[in-house]
């Protein structure tokens, strides 16, 4: 710090020239203070820069969907990774939420109806002496509908009730086969309603609230 009485040069932050001991001017900057405060600035800067970037998820995303009027990021029912990206929900979750619980009971009961089908059909045809051929398609389309709720396999085992009425009734003059239809009729109901819902969330985004009916 240079004196504006004498012109000698004095340690920074002295009050007084230590050559003529005039009064140094306290309106000098110290630039070393002056570097520091900057430098810790910066650094404070950039420490809240850095936790904005690690909170940056604990925070409401612009564009996530909305559960029930609440942001998605805090309900149970939808999923972030760890880079804290949105993931929907697979169709095996999907199904096990309880809005789902109706239909999936439904797909269930129809599962069921296939697999005593298939265990009368298995009885029958072994006493008869055939393979199991029926019993074998009622047991995996059963199977198919109870554990993956699909309708493809639906629909397979609604034209296959179809058929094996058909045959029941015009070539073995008989009347079975009429339950496998209600099972097929009614896993193909099933099964859409939840395709659809499914297709509808992933779209959208929205977990539904209500039981699809």
């Amino acid at each position: 710090m240079k004196c504006n009485n004498c012109g000698a040069e004095n340690a920074d932050g002295s009050r007084f020239c230590t050559n003529c001991g005039a009064a140094l001017d306290n309106n000098a900057v110290d630039a070393g203070a002056q570097q520091y405060a900057q430098n810790m600035q910066y650094a404070q800067n950039a420490q809240y820069v850095q936790n904005a970037q690690n909170n940056q998820y604990a925070q409401p995303m612009q564009g996530t969907p909305m559960f029930n009027g609440q942001n998605v990021q805090n309900m149970q029912y939808n999923q972030y990774n760890q880079a804290g990206q949105y993931q929907q929900l697979t169709k095996e979750e999907f199904i096990n939420l309880p809005a789902m619980e109706k239909q999936k009971k439904n797909a269930n009961a129809c599962a069921i109806i296939c697999y005593v089908c298939a265990a009368i059909t298995l009885i029958v045809q072994l006493i008869g002496g055939g393979f199991p051929i029926d019993a074998v398609i009622l047991g995996v389309l059963g199977g198919i509908i109870h554990w993956k709720k699909s309708f493809i396999a639906s629909v397979i085992l609604l034209a296959y009730s179809i058929f094996n009425f058909v045959i029941c009734v015009f070539v073995l003059q008989t009347g079975g086969g009429w339950l496998i239809i209600v099972a097929g009729v009614y896993a193909v109901v099933t099964t859409y309603k939840i395709n659809k819902a499914y297709k509808e969330y992933t779209s959208t985004g929205v977990v539904p609230t209500e039981n699809v009916a």
